[in-house]
């Protein structure tokens, strides 16, 4: 719990302090290169603390990590010193009382609950479904987290023109590709190039959904990346728990339809979310 609330903070003022100062245009790009310690801990940390811990236990992984940490403070004060203040005029009031902006956090909600509902249990469905052996499956996480980085960069330069249309096309394609894994689970190449468009998709979600919400909120950004990784927090939670109804009742082949039914209901909201823009934009123009 404690874990979460730092993170919401972190991510939150990171976010906002790289769009506050990109260059106009970049600042979808800015944020996706925040996003890159997420894509980048997939990459390396995770699988090698896979690797690690069967010799050095799960907590002293999670003790090198805390001391990692408290090495990067003087690091990143160094690096980003305080120039000056940024006064944001909107309250939180402000904020939640907009339409649009609880759609948006809403969507954000069920996009995350879509992804993890799939993602919480990867390792087992990448053990009993797709017959990785457990040795492998540090290399399985590191080759989706590569594809991960394509997704991030993509969707880093395309979000900032077409926030909800990007949210829209990363969506469609989790759920087509985990629809598609559930028939195609076993070891093939088709299976591999599904797995590897999962990743993909998976990592893009991250800066899609950050980038966005922050967007709907230009006067509050930190305020719009806090209340957006509380609620992805939030689907992943939901996600995870939806996931493990799924297998106590119809097992891990399921969790691909599951993931794609929830993705469904996010792009009925994104189709709401669409008409309520259009309404408000025809309003201001008028």
């Amino acid at each position: 719990m404690i874990q979460g609330t730092v993170l919401t903070a972190y991510i939150s003022i990171a976010s906002s302090y790289a769009a506050f100062h990109a260059a106009s245009g970049q600042q979808g790009r800015a944020v996706g290169q925040i996003n890159l310690g997420v894509v980048v801990s997939l990459v390396v940390i995770i699988p090698l603390g896979l690797s690690l811990s069967p010799w050095l236990g799960w907590q002293n992984i999670l003790l090198l990590l805390a001391v990692l940490c408290f090495v990067l403070v003087p690091i990143t004060r160094h690096a980003i010193p305080i120039r000056h203040r940024v006064t944001m005029h909107t309250t939180i009031s402000d904020a939640l009382l907009k339409p649009h902006f609880i759609l948006h956090l809403l969507l954000s909600l069920l996009v995350f609950t879509s992804m993890f509902v799939s993602y919480s249990y990867i390792s087992p469905w990448l053990l009993q479904l797709a017959g990785i052996t457990t040795n492998r499956i540090g290399v399985a996480l590191f080759i989706f987290a590569l594809a991960g980085l394509a997704g991030n960069e993509f969707a880093s330069r395309l979000v900032e023109k077409k926030p909800l249309q990007t949210t829209v096309y990363i969506t469609l394609l989790l759920g087509l590709v985990l629809l598609l894994l559930s028939q195609y689970a076993a070891p093939s190449a088709p299976a591999f190039l599904l797995f590897v468009f999962w990743g993909v998709a998976h990592m893009a979600a991250f800066v899609a959904c950050q980038v966005r919400v922050t967007a709907a909120a230009p006067d509050a950004p930190a305020l719009a990346a806090a209340l957006n990784i509380s609620v992805c927090n939030l689907g992943i939670a939901l996600g995870s728990f939806v996931g493990a109804k799924i297998i106590a009742n119809y097992g891990l082949a399921a969790l691909g339809p599951g993931s794609a039914a929830t993705g469904l209901i996010a792009l009925l909201l994104s189709a709401i979310l669409a008409c309520v823009q259009y309404q408000s934009s025809r309003a201001t123009s008028l």
